[in-house]
């Protein structure tokens, strides 16, 4: 399992890591159909709520340059 890097929206400031399991079940969330608010609701009991909110976002930009 390799650590995923979580930045701001500049992409040139890390904010921080997390584990590839969770950033794919963020993806996972978002291309279920949730909103960001959604899938960072569901990452909150694993996170505080700013880390959840980062992972979420990062995780539907991943998305969007996949798609």
């Amino acid at each position: 399992m390799e650590n995923i890097k979580l930045y701001w929206r500049d992409d040139n400031t890390v904010l921080g890591e997390v584990d590839s399991d969770t950033f794919e079940l963020a993806k996972m969330y978002l291309k279920d159909g949730k909103s960001v608010l959604e899938a960072a609701l569901e990452l909150i009991g694993r996170f505080g709520t700013a880390l959840a909110v980062r992972i979420a976002l990062n995780a539907r930009k991943s998305n969007n340059r996949s798609d």
